[in-house]
C-alpha cells in the first residue's frame, strides 16, 4: 500500500511537472520591421501563449534574400521602400482570405488599394494597414486672387515651369508661388531649385514605372528640364520676397512629396487641384500613394498566430491612414495624438475617391527609410548642380551611376 502511495504521488508530481512545462511552451513570431506602435500592446497580454522576437535585417541588403534566410512569421513593408510584387512572385505571400476580419475590411478599401494586394481568384496576399498621399496642390484662394483661371493650371511638369517662368516675370500682389514648407538646403538660394528638381525626379521615374521600364536619368528629355528647373528656380529667388515675407503671403502651389497635411488641412478640395506626376500632359495622369501593408511568409509554421497579430493592426489604426484607405470613411473632425484636432471634409473626399487619374505606389529610387547613402549622395549631387559645379548632363550621369 505505502508502495502504491509513493506510485501515485510520484504520478501526480509528474503530471504537475508535465503541465507547467506545457503552460511555459509559448510560441514565438518572428517579426520583421514590426514597431512598438504597430502592435498594441494589449494583444500580448490577451495571448499570453505568444511571444515575439524582432528580426535582424540589413536594409541595404537584397530583400527577396534575407527573408529566405531569416524565415520571419509576419513582415511589414513599406512600398516606396520595397516592392510587394517581388515577394508575391517569389511565392512568399500566404492567402490571408481565410480571415473574415481581413477580408471584409480589404473589401471596404479603396479599389486602386485593393489591387496591391488582392488577385483576381479572390486571395488577400497582404493586409494594407496605412497609406497617405503626396500631392503637388494648387490653392484655390491665391489662385482667386492673382486673378487665374482654370485654363491656367498646370497639366503637366513642363506646363508648370512654363508657368512659373511667366509668374516670376510679372507676380501678383500679395501672392506667392510657394512658401516652401519643408524645402529647405540651407541657402534660401537654393530652395526652389530644390522644390522644382525633387517633382521633375518624382515625375519622371513614375512615368518610366508605369511605362514598366527601367528607371533612368540620363536622357535628352530630362537633361532639359532640369537645366530649366534650375534656372526656373533661380528666377523664382529674384523675383520674389524672402521666406520669411511669404510666410505671411498666399502661395499658389504646396508640394507635400516630403510629408504634408492630412486631407489638404481640411480644405474642401484634393485632388482636383493638383499637378500630375508627368512630364507632358499627353502622358498618364499619375499621383503617388505611400502604402504600408502587412503580410505572413507563405510555409510559417505559425501561421494562425500570425493571423491574429495582423488581424489586431485593424484596431490600432489612426484615422490619418483610415481616410484614405476605406471608401466608407466619414467626413468630420479626427483627433490627432498631440490633442490637435484635424478635418477631413466631404470635398476632399470627393476628390480622392474620384480621381480621374491613377494612384500609384511605387518604390523611390532614392529613399532615406530604405537607403540613406544613397539619398545623402543624391542631396549632395544635387547640391552640386544647384551651385554650377556640374552640368545638368553631369548631374542625369551621376544619378544613373547611383543607381548601380
Amino acid at each position: 500500500m505505502k508502495g502504491k502511495r509513493i506510485f501515485i504521488g510520484l504520478l501526480a508530481f509528474i503530471l504537475l511537472f508535465s503541465g507547467c512545462a506545457s503552460a511555459e511552451t509559448k510560441s514565438v513570431l518572428r517579426l520583421w520591421d514590426f514597431t512598438s506602435n504597430d502592435v498594441n500592446k494589449a494583444f500580448w497580454r490577451e495571448h499570453p501563449e505568444l511571444e515575439h522576437t524582432n528580426i535582424a535585417f540589413d536594409p541595404f541588403d537584397d530583400l527577396l534574400k534575407q527573408i529566405e534566410q531569416t524565415q520571419p512569421d509576419a513582415l511589414i513593408l513599406n512600398l516606396w521602400n520595397d516592392d510587394l510584387n517581388r515577394c508575391i512572385d517569389a511565392g512568399l505571400t500566404a492567402d490571408l482570405s481565410s480571415s473574415p476580419t481581413i477580408a471584409q475590411a480589404v473589401s471596404r478599401m479603396a479599389p486602386w488599394i485593393q489591387a496591391l494586394v488582392t488577385t483576381e481568384d479572390g486571395q488577400i496576399l497582404a493586409l494594407p494597414t496605412g497609406a497617405s498621399v503626396s500631392p503637388f496642390y494648387w490653392y484655390q484662394d491665391a489662385w482667386d486672387a492673382a486673378g487665374l483661371t482654370q485654363e491656367d493650371v498646370p497639366q503637366s511638369y513642363t506646363e508648370l515651369l512654363d508657368f512659373l517662368d511667366a509668374w516670376a516675370r510679372n507676380p501678383a500682389k500679395g501672392v506667392c508661388a510657394s512658401r516652401l514648407l519643408r524645402w529647405h538646403t540651407g541657402k534660401e538660394q537654393y530652395d526652389y531649385m530644390y522644390w522644382l528638381t525633387e517633382l521633375l525626379l518624382l515625375s519622371h521615374e513614375m512615368q518610366q514605372r508605369y511605362a514598366g521600364e527601367a528607371v533612368t536619368f540620363n536622357t535628352p528629355e530630362f537633361i532639359e528640364l532640369a537645366r530649366r528647373s534650375r534656372e526656373t528656380g533661380q528666377a523664382l529667388y529674384q523675383a520674389e520676397p524672402r521666406q520669411s515675407k511669404r510666410n505671411s503671403m498666399l502661395q499658389l502651389f504646396q508640394s507635400d512629396i516630403s510629408g504634408g497635411e492630412h486631407a489638404n488641412k481640411g480644405r474642401p478640395y484634393g485632388m482636383s487641384h493638383t499637378v500630375p506626376l508627368r512630364i507632358t500632359s499627353d502622358q498618364p495622369k499619375l499621383s503617388w500613394l505611400r502604402v504600408k501593408v502587412a503580410f505572413i511568409r507563405q510555409g510559417s509554421p505559425l501561421f494562425e498566430e500570425a493571423l491574429l497579430l495582423l488581424e489586431q493592426l485593424l484596431q490600432n489604426q489612426h484615422w490619418q491612414h483610415d481616410h484614405i484607405l476605406y471608401t466608407d470613411f466619414a467626413p468630420g473632425d479626427y483627433p490627432y495624438e498631440n490633442g490637435r484636432t484635424g478635418h477631413v471634409d466631404e470635398g476632399w473626399l470627393a476628390d480622392y475617391r474620384g480621381y480621374d487619374g491613377a494612384f500609384v505606389a511605387y518604390p523611390l529610387s532614392f529613399n532615406e527609410a530604405r537607403d540613406g547613402k544613397a539619398l545623402s549622395a543624391k542631396e549632395k549631387l544635387m547640391m552640386r548642380f544647384f551651385v554650377g559645379q556640374i552640368t545638368a548632363e553631369d548631374f542625369a550621369q551621376k544619378l544613373d551611376e547611383l543607381l548601380l
